[in-house]
């Protein structure tokens, strides 16, 4: 015989864990690309230390010591 029903919060906290769980995956391994970039923070400014190749920095036309 089957026990007793489980509470209806529980369905919506069982599906917002799951969701979440979609989002993280999701996020993580079909996410956005990543910029291609190592910015230098030094002298009170942000300057793009390192451009990598074929990077989407570097094909937008992004240079090394570049200002954004």
């Amino acid at each position: 015989m089957l026990g007793p029903r489980p509470p209806g919060w529980l369905f919506v906290a069982a599906a917002a864990f799951l969701s979440y769980l979609a989002l993280f995956f999701h996020a993580v391994y079909r996410g956005p690309a990543l910029p291609g970039v190592v910015p230098d923070f030094g002298g009170g400014r942000m300057l793009l230390g390192t451009v990598f190749p074929n990077s989407p920095a570097a094909r937008a036309g992004l240079q090394p010591e570049d200002q954004p």
